[in-house]
């Protein structure tokens, strides 16, 4: 089906920088908190090199651009795991 809204992006995938993390917030966390909102492809955590914990932000790459911006909407300001988080759109591929 194409895109009717003549943007070009709003069926293609998007993601979200989320930040402010919690070391101890993981990806199936993540995976549970953004899927009550929207569709969620996929989850990435960077970890700590050496510790193995996160550090402290994680890319959510969302159904469609909509979706992102609707999380983008919901998360940014939540407090998670005692954490305020921050969430931005991510501007182009990684």
């Amino acid at each position: 089906m194409s895109d009717t809204t003549g943007t070009g992006d709003s069926t293609s995938a998007a993601s979200v920088y989320v930040g402010g993390l919690d070391e101890s917030v993981d990806e199936s966390l993540l995976w549970e908190l953004f899927a009550q909102w929207a569709g969620v492809v996929a989850v990435r955590v960077p970890k700590d090199r050496v510790s193995g914990r996160g550090q402290g932000f994680a890319f959510i790459q969302l159904a469609t651009a909509a979706d992102a911006a609707y999380v983008q909407r919901l998360s940014d300001g939540l407090v998670l795991c005692g954490q305020r988080l921050r969430v931005f759109a991510v501007k182009g591929k990684r």
